[in-house]
């Protein structure tokens, strides 16, 4: 995975989680 990959998932997760 690339960096900017991880970023994206990083961030649907923080979206879920706030949610």
């Amino acid at each position: 995975m690339t960096i900017n990959e991880l970023k994206t998932i990083n961030g649907m997760v923080t979206l879920t989680a706030n949610c």
